[in-house]
């Protein structure tokens, strides 16, 4: 197919919405190549790329003021708070799109050559990453994996009587019993709360994993757990608290430090989604600081960042990281440690005093 083809059949996506080209082959070129890449085909992308942009644009507009106004108005009519906070989420993502959109638009009117050099970056990023089998990546699932079926026997057991059994109750970790700052990032507080980090903790997992490289993830997010639930028993020594967020924002505060140290190697918008999440979670902390342990939220970022740190500052200049032995003893251990913490967190569900 030729160039010109290809072009006419980017204009009759833009009147009939068909599927998108992505890779084209070029003539004397011995790969295919994105089309962002193709200059001849600039033009017609362009045309595509601001109608998407302009319609997102609408849409979303729409969308985030009518989702604020229901979750003021589910506020005020003290509804469960549940439903503020789902409805926030999802405005909050609508407006990050929007965002997005009306940035998309005001590139393609000011530098088309930068916006389809990010364009390209950014397609071969996510096509590398999204490259591999999902047998490999067996550490993201089991993580998730392990959060549910701690809370199938919390569920069993009853919510409450869990908490008291495994969760990070203060006063008692002040008596001595120092594994609650473990088994407590292990427990959820309600369906939303371990579908809200299991789902996340899937995407931020699967990041790291292809990314980085697998013998990080498991030791990265007990590190991060850690340093969670120490900052939230030094901030708020009497207020109990459960969840793995600790650990998840661990997993965001040692990619933002990779977007910091390695930005050559990666795309040019990573370093600010990255931070546009923290900034986001730290606005859902706020709207929802009454059940949501900030603390904890601040204490797996900084423990995340402080691992990303030492780990490229210590490592050679590049992504994925190359395999070494010193990688494999600590991505083991930090898989039988977890999975010696999973049995004593259910043992100590199971058990009966």
């Amino acid at each position: 197919m030729s160039l010109a083809e290809i072009s006419a059949q980017l204009r009759e996506q833009i009147e009939e919405e068909k599927a998108p080209i992505h890779w084209v082959e070029v003539p004397n070129t011995p790969r295919v190549v994105h089309i962002s890449e193709v200059q001849e085909l600039w033009e017609a992308q362009t045309e595509r790329d601001l109608r998407h942009a302009q319609t997102a644009i609408k849409t979303h507009r729409i969308v985030t003021v009518l989702t604020g106004a229901a979750c003021v108005t589910v506020l005020a009519f003290e509804v469960p708070p549940q439903a503020a906070f789902v409805l926030a989420i999802y405005g909050i993502q609508s407006a990050e799109t929007w965002f997005e959109s009306a940035e998309t638009k005001r590139r393609l009117r000011r530098d088309v050559p930068s916006y389809f050099h990010r364009c390209s970056r950014e397609c071969r990023y996510a096509f590398w990453v999204g490259n591999h089998p999902s047998s490999a990546l067996w550490r993201t699932w089991s993580l998730s994996a392990a959060w549910v079926v701690i809370f199938i026997i919390q569920m069993a057991i009853g919510l409450d009587a869990s908490v008291q059994r495994a969760g990070l109750v203060k006063p008692l970790v002040w008596q001595g019993e120092l594994w609650r700052l473990f088994t407590g990032p292990m427990l959820h507080g309600n369906p939303w709360h371990i579908l809200m980090n299991a789902t996340s903790a899937i995407s931020l997992a699967l990041l790291i994993e292809r990314t980085v490289h697998r013998h990080v993830l498991v030791p990265l997010w007990l590190l991060g757990a850690l340093g969670g639930s120490l900052c939230s028993l030094m901030i708020m020594p009497q207020q109990t608290s459960v969840g793995a967020s600790g650990g998840l924002m661990g997993f965001v505060g040692f990619l933002a430090v990779m977007g910091w140290k390695r930005q050559d190697l990666l795309p040019a918008r990573f370093a600010a989604n990255i931070l546009r999440s923290i900034a986001f979670m730290a606005f859902f902390g706020l709207l929802a600081w009454s059940v949501i342990d900030n603390a904890a939220h601040v204490g797996g970022a900084l423990t995340g960042a402080l691992v990303g740190y030492w780990l490229f500052n210590n490592e050679t200049d590049s992504l994925p990281l190359p395999d070494s032995k010193r990688l494999a003893v600590i991505g083991w251990w930090g898989v039988i440690a977890f999975g010696a913490l999973f049995g004593f967190t259910a043992w100590r569900l199971l058990m009966h005093h």
